[in-house]
């Protein structure tokens, strides 16, 4: 970041008559606005970031010319900079090298694969449609038809469009599906699903889908498939 304010100030001074400056400041302020927007958003994680991220990157690396030819070279003055830029890129090899993380811990374990196994086979048991609003890949992964929109998709325009023509396509069309127990199925991963009362109007509690704590991400939200809903009159064991 350091270096991204350097570029900054060092663009004051320095004219550019093809207006590179003017390029890059405009990329870099869009790829930050862009980041800022998303983190103002309920839902919005750490990846968000990443435009932001880029945008310093760039201007680091736009940075680097000019810090060196004042820092790690003669000055028009004839001065010779006391901090040369083999420092600078020393810096910058450092930053990077603090960033080295372990990629394996990242990758879910033989019981999140059993799990994640086990789960599918449940599914494809059922007959029908299946309703898996927060995982609506399972679904796929089983065989098995069902809606495929996900749920953080659908509440983001549900909130962001109250009232609106969006908004009554959406909901008209989730309340119908569950009124009309089109799903033989519906899993959710809490009790906090935008139309919760209608499943438990018209679908039954069947049961937790783990009796463990394996299927979790191994990064982002701590989240999973937690609990079966069958509809009304329906209830099988699996």
């Amino acid at each position: 970041m350091a270096l991204s304010f350097f570029y900054l100030i060092n663009i004051y001074f320095v004219k550019d008559e093809n207006n590179r400056p003017g390029f890059y400041l405009s990329l870099a302020a869009g790829l930050i606005s862009a980041s800022w927007l998303a983190r103002l958003h309920e839902g919005g994680y750490l990846n968000v970031l990443m435009p932001a991220c880029a945008a310093f990157a760039l201007l680091s690396a736009l940075a680097l010319k000019p810090a060196g030819e004042r820092l790690g070279y003669y000055l028009k003055t004839g001065r010779q900079s006391s901090v040369p830029l083999c420092l600078i890129q020393t810096l910058l090899t450092a930053q990077l090298l603090l960033l080295i993380y372990n990629p394996f811990i990242y990758i879910p374990s033989i019981n999140d694969l059993t799990a994640g196994d086990a789960i599918i086979e449940k599914i494809a048991a059922y007959e029908g449609e299946i309703y898996i609003p927060y995982h609506p890949y399972l679904t796929l992964a089983a065989g098995k038809k069902g809606p495929q929109a996900h749920q953080m998709a659908v509440f983001d325009i549900l909130r962001s469009d109250k009232d609106g023509k969006n908004f009554k396509t959406i909901n008209e069309a989730l309340i119908d599906y569950i009124s009309s127990k089109k799903a033989e199925v519906i899993i959710v991963d809490n009790f906090k699903f935008t139309h919760m009362d209608l499943i438990r109007k018209n679908y039954d509690y069947r049961a937790p889908v783990f009796n463990h704590e394996y299927f979790y991400p191994v990064s982002g939200m701590k989240t999973r498939p937690e609990h079966i809903f069958v509809k009304k009159n329906d209830l099988r064991s699996l």
